[in-house]
């Protein structure tokens, strides 16, 4: 009478959902390390080009008001570095939740 429906798939079970979220987890770590080293070699590239880890207005006048805005190169850089970081730890968390891993 009605026609083969078919079944929807297991949920797996605890452990290879832990073994999955263990390699996640191994696989966000190296994603880390790739860009701890992409930022070192930017860092280095930028101070090899000229550019330093200060703020070009405090050489002249030391009571010269920079506005929070104003970023330097490096600055702009670890603000990156950090905003990637933070999404891809977001990501590991809400598998983390989905999966239900320890």
């Amino acid at each position: 009478m009605f026609p083969d429906t078919p079944h929807p798939p297991t949920r797996p079970t605890l452990d290879t959902r832990n073994t999955l979220f263990a390699s996640l987890s191994k696989n966000l770590e190296e994603a880390r390390v790739a860009i701890r080293k992409h930022h070192q070699t930017t860092q280095k590239k930028l101070k090899t080009m000229g550019f330093e880890n200060k703020h070009p207005a405090y050489d002249e006048v030391r009571t010269f008001h920079v506005s929070k805005h104003s970023l330097t190169a490096f600055q702009q850089i670890q603000k990156l570095h950090s905003k990637h970081i933070d999404e891809m730890e977001q990501q590991l968390q809400r598998v983390k939740k989905h999966l239900g891993a320890k």
